[in-house]
């Protein structure tokens, strides 16, 4: 079998010669009887395991405010990021809160900035990066609170549940 291969390819060398063809083609039939076979390729599934997304509207000051907020868990790592856009003056502080059966933790707390005209506080934890993320199942809920106090004591301003 070693034997066909190589005339083979000495064959197409031969060919690919004739043809006055680049010298870098003329390597690619000896390129060919180095690979070894079979070829065999890992491939990982990039899915994630568990995804979990939520979006909450409310009126605040008098404008529609938006909470969207999305969960990816990995087999080695944990993503939770969260974006609120609300008629707010640049530079209020938020609090978003994690919910979960009822007891609230804070997440992250975010000043409210300009982007592309719209207030817009956000926030994204990441384990890769060494950020702390808790656990995240359906039914529970990002809140986010105006102002840098505990999640019972700021103002409650939009929730947005898991699901």
């Amino acid at each position: 079998m070693v034997k066909e291969r190589l005339s083979s390819c000495s064959s197409m060398a031969n060919a690919v010669r004739r043809s006055r063809a680049p010298a870098a083609l003329w390597a690619l039939p000896a390129l060919l009887l180095a690979i070894p076979a079979p070829l065999v390729a890992v491939v990982t599934d990039p899915k994630p395991i568990i995804t979990l997304a939520g979006r909450g509207i409310a009126l605040v000051n008098g404008t529609q405010a938006e909470l969207n907020a999305r969960f990816r868990g990995y087999p080695a790592d944990r993503k939770l990021q969260g974006e609120l856009q609300a008629g707010l003056a640049p530079g209020t502080l938020i609090s978003f809160c994690l919910n979960s059966q009822g007891a609230a933790t804070l997440v992250a707390t975010a000043p409210v900035a300009l982007v592309f005209g719209i207030p817009t506080a956000s926030f994204e934890l990441d384990t890769v990066l060494g950020d702390a993320v808790p656990n995240v199942a359906a039914g529970d809920a990002i809140e986010a609170h105006q102002g840098a106090a505990d999640c019972t004591a700021a103002t409650l301003l939009v929730s947005a549940r898991f699901g």
